[in-house]
Formats: C-alpha cells, structure tokens, sequence
C-alpha cells in the first residue's frame, strides 16, 4: 500500500515539475524568442496616427498689411474610443466637469461627440486658454478620454468694418461636410471659411494637412515624440485690392448709420474698399446679434434699393443715342405729372419752370424724365440700356451669395402680378422707383462703364495669391470683361461726365461736395422705401471726373431710411472720401484741416 502511495505522489511531483517547466519554457520563448515578433505586433495594436494642422494662410491688404494670420493655440480633443469605454456614470461626470470649465451647455459638448464621425478616432471640442488647459491636464488620470493638441487661431488684425469683405472662419457641420464629400481634406474637425474671401478662396488657404505617428500606451498616452509620415503644407497668402486706410475711411465717414460704401477702380475692377453697417466681429464671430440689424448681411451685393435718381443717367443715354428728343429742347416742369387720375409730383414741389437734359440731370427733374420715359422712350429702351449697364445681372464678384436685382418689364408684371403695365409704371421706371431694383455694387459699375466709356470689369476683391512658402504668384485675377457695349458711343459718355459734373458745380451736390483735392463728378439719389418719411440717400461719384480710367475711383454711398437723418449724407461722405484718397489725409486730418460746413 504504501509502495502505491508512494509512486502516485512521485507521478504527481513529476507531474507539476513537468507542467512548470512547460510553463517556463513557453514564457521564455515569448519573452526572448519572439520578443521582436509581439513587440511588432503591440506597435501595430498600439500606434495613433494624428493630423498636422496647417496654417491658414495671411491676408494682405493691396499694400502688403497684414489683415489676418494666426496664432497658437490648444485644442480639447476627446478619444472616441477611450469615451465609450467609461462607465455612463463617469461619461456624465465628464460632460458636467467640461460644460463648468468651459462655460458650454453639456448638450452641446454631447452633439459634437456623438455627431457622425466616419473613420475619426478623436473629436476637437473647443480651443484651449492656458488656464483651462492647466484644469483639463488635473483630470487627465481621472477622465483618460481626455486629449489636447497643437493647432493655430485665426487672428484678424484689420478693424472689423473688413469683417463683410474678409469673412470669418469656423468648423465645418454637417451641410458642408456633405457638400465636399469629394474633396480631399476635409473632414469632422476641419476649419474652414465661412464668409467672405475666407470661404470663396478656402482651397488657397488652408493649406495641407500633414500626418504623424505615436506609439501610445493602453491609457493612451504617448510613448515617442512620432515619426512624420506627411509633411504640413502652410496655406497661400492672398494679397487683397482693398486698402485698409481707405476701408478705414468709408467706416468713419459712414459712421453708424445703416447703408453701404463701396469703391471701385474702374479701370481694373478692383475693389478698394467695401463697408456696410452694421457689421459684426470676425474674432468674436458668434457673439450675439440683434436679428433686426442683419449684421451679417453684405448689403453692397446682398441688399436690393431702387437706384432712384441715379437711374436718370440711364435715361440720359437712351435720350442721346435714340435721339427722340433734342437735347437743348427745353420742358416745363410744374413740381407735378399727370398721368390719368394719378399725379407725380417732383421733388421740388415749387417745379423747376423750363430745363432742357443737361440742367434736368443737374437739378435731377423728376418731371422732365418723367415725360422722357413715357412720352418718348418707352418701356423697352429703358429696358434696353438698363441691361446694358449691368442692371438685372450679378456682377461676378468673388464674394458668396450676390443677388442679381431686377430690371421690370410688362411681361414680368403679368407673370408675377397677373396685371397689365401702364402708364404709371413706366413713370416710375423712369426715375428708378417702382419695381425697379438694384446692388450698390451694380450702380458702381454703371459709373465704371461711364469711366470707362463703355466697359466694365468684374470686380476684384483679391488682386492676386502667393504660394505660402515661396511667395510665388500661383494666380492673378487680371482684369476680366463684364460688359462692352457696342451700342453707347464715346460721345455720349463724354456728355454724361460733364453733365455729372454739373451736379457738382452747380446741381444738388453743390453744397455737399466741396473738396478742392480733386474735380468730382456725381449724381444724386433719393429712394422711397414704402415709409412715409423714410428714404434712402445716395449718391455715386467719379474723380477726377475728366481723367483717363487708371487715374480715377467711383464711389457709391447710401444711407437707408431708418438712420438717414440728413438726406444729403450720402453725399457729404463721398466728399469726406474725396478729401482723404486725393490729399491723402486720414478721417482725424480731414476734420482738423479740411472742416467743411456740415462737419463744424
């Protein structure tokens, strides 16, 4: 019996030593023998693989000021993978600690987490301060869902009266991820422009992204400083046509009244400035705004006024080229038109007694276009040289979202009203009223082709792009044909700049248009709204009026209803202008040593 025991405790004791040593031999083999395999392997397991951010390219003004570069800054990132490995308890934890740090509801911290992410492993959540990210660090071994990066801000140096021409940027959602499925580079978390030249020109800017990869740790902490797999690409400087110092001088010449100036070198297309109030902060872009001010409409390709009496030089030129009625034969103008039952009044309700053409577009008669367009021209060659100054049509500015305006006619009528034009209508055609509708960036361009004596061209925001590295030009927007008429002659350009200019000399700019910098000439405008005592004040300007194209600027200004306070503003702000671009003085300089009447 004991013989038994014995052998049954030896089988056992070689038993253990036998599996020990299999054991032993199999961990030795792990350990040494395919050390490289399974250390290869846990690289595979355990490398991440993250995007460079590239830096947006600067923005320049036409004198080579930066309007817009970037500056460094953090990102919160959340590890998707880590995030739904937590308990819903400490899920919620987490969300309640970064909506108190960062001042954001937990919702929406929620949504950007839980939104469609394709192949991302990570989601940025919001920038950074150095305060806040020393907090999310603290809660690192608490919240290991918790990453940071590297990236860059946009910083926009130039005053925000820039903010409509420029634009802004932001992340890209859902409806623009969509719309640039097929494009390379964009992504959840990608940042791109959102308005103005930021958005049109965002493939120049942006740059490319590069690619890096961590060997990390199961917690997800980097082990290695990585290896580059793709180089970052830094984004295009973009060298803009605007000024600053003359957007600076539409902003404080406007001042706070709701309307537009825009200011064009009709030789080229260029845009030297473009300002609209109000407007909004482009580094603080989501600040809250009242929805009755439209701060972010760009009233200058955007909004739609009637040129009102702007629209008489149209008139002009139909006049001069159809020859219906000679230019020295003289109307009466009794301050009012009958027209049927209706009675039109002119704005001179005393009359202006007998005018002939040029001093009707001086003291801009409301009657002797009045009886011009009905008795004399017609609907459809007022129609005609509407569409042949631009009316109706965009301008093809690179900028988003310009509306076309509308150019009346009996067919539109029926089709949208179901009613018959009459005699009524054309009347108000005829002095820009009515139906009639246009862009201040349309009504530029009309004095473009005057300056230009019969061509327009495309406005420019942006004169050219350089390559972000090199500073190579890589595009040049040169001047690009919007129009060229064939049916305006040089001559009749050549009465319309004389006749613009007695409006300054001696018409109803002539106590509003002062400056001795430089010989101006212009046409006034007031435009009814539908409110009683509310119209729009504008005016439009050439200087120097008789020069060649190359030497001159056009300038519209208008003033809408609601602030407009001094019909004549519009007017007075153009002069302002005038002062500042031709003696090259600043707003503070104009009001010391220019100090006209209306500013004293």
């Amino acid at each position: 019996m004991k013989v038994i025991l014995k052998g049954r405790y030896m089988f056992g004791l070689l038993l253990l030593f036998f599996v020990f040593f299999s054991y032993l031999f199999t961990l030795f083999k792990m350990q040494i023998g395919k050390h490289l395999f399974y250390d290869r392997e846990a690289t595979v397991l355990l490398s991440r693989v993250e995007k460079i951010k590239a830096s947006r390219g600067e923005i320049l003004d036409s004198n080579f000021n930066v309007l817009a570069n970037n500056l460094t800054a953090f990102v919160l990132k959340v590890s998707l993978e880590q995030y739904y490995g937590m308990s819903l308890e400490d899920r919620d934890e987490m969300l309640d600690f970064l909506s108190s740090i960062l001042g954001i509801e937990r919702e929406l911290i929620l949504s950007k987490i839980e939104a469609p992410r394709g192949y991302l492993k990570d989601v940025e959540i919001v920038e950074l301060s150095p305060e806040m990210l020393f907090r999310v660090a603290e809660k690192r071994s608490y919240y290991p869902a918790f990453l940071w990066t590297y990236s860059f801000k946009r910083n926009y140096l130039v005053d925000d009266s820039c903010s409509h021409p420029i634009g802004y940027v932001g992340r890209i959602n859902q409806r623009e991820l969509r719309s640039f499925y097929n494009v390379k580079g964009y992504d959840n978390n990608s940042t791109i422009g959102k308005l103005g030249i930021e958005q049109i020109y965002d493939s120049y800017i942006r740059g490319k992204e590069g690619l890096i990869k961590y060997r990390v740790d199961s917690r997800e902490r980097k082990m290695d400083s990585g290896s580059i797999i793709e180089h970052m690409t830094p984004g295009n400087n973009i060298v803009l046509n605007i000024n600053k110092d003359i957007q600076l001088l539409a902003k404080n010449t406007l001042g706070k009244r709701y309307g537009t100036v825009v200011v064009l070198k009709p030789s080229t297309g260029g845009v030297l400035a473009l300002h609209n109030y109000p407007y909004y902060s482009m580094n603080d872009v989501y600040n809250k705004y009242s929805k009755e001010d439209y701060s972010f409409l760009n009233r200058a390709i955007q909004s739609v006024y009637p040129p009102a009496s702007v629209f008489k030089l149209v008139l002009t030129t139909a006049l001069l080229e159809e020859k219906v009625l000679d230019r020295a034969r003289k109307i009466y103008c009794p301050g009012y038109f009958r027209v049927g039952n209706r009675v039109f009044h002119c704005w001179q309700r005393g009359g202006h007694g007998y005018v002939d053409l040029e001093h009707a577009v001086a003291h801009s008669c409301n009657v002797y276009f009045y009886i011009l367009g009905l008795k004399y021209l017609g609907v459809e060659k007022i129609f005609k040289y509407a569409k042949e100054y631009g009316f109706g049509e965009k301008t093809g500015i690179d900028l988003p979202n310009e509306v076309s305006g509308l150019i009346p006619s009996p067919e539109w009528k029926e089709k949208f009203f179901n009613q018959p034009w009459v005699g009524g209508d054309t009347v108000n055609f005829s002095i820009g009223q009515g139906f009639l509708n246009a862009t201040p960036m349309q009504i530029a361009n009309m004095i473009a082709m005057i300056a230009n004596e019969g061509v327009i061209y495309k406005p420019r925001i942006v004169n050219r792009i350089l390559n972000g590295s090199t500073n190579e030009v890589i595009l040049e927007n040169v001047p690009e044909v919007l129009k060229k008429t064939d049916i305006i002659s040089q001559n009749t350009f050549k009465f319309l700049k004389k006749y613009m200019r007695n409006v300054i000399t001696y018409g109803t700019a002539r106590n509003s248009v002062l400056t001795k910098a430089v010989e101006v000439g212009g046409k006034t405008g007031t435009g009814q709204t539908g409110v009683t005592g509310l119209e729009n004040s504008s005016f439009v300007a050439l200087a120097p009026y008789n020069a060649s194209p190359s030497e001159q600027v056009v300038i519209f200004s208008l003033v809408e209803g609601r602030s407009n306070t001094d019909n004549m503003w519009s007017a007075k702000s153009v002069d302002l202008m005038m002062q500042g671009i031709f003696a090259n003085q600043s707003y503070e300089d104009i009001l010391k040593e220019y100090r006209p009447w209306y500013i004293r």
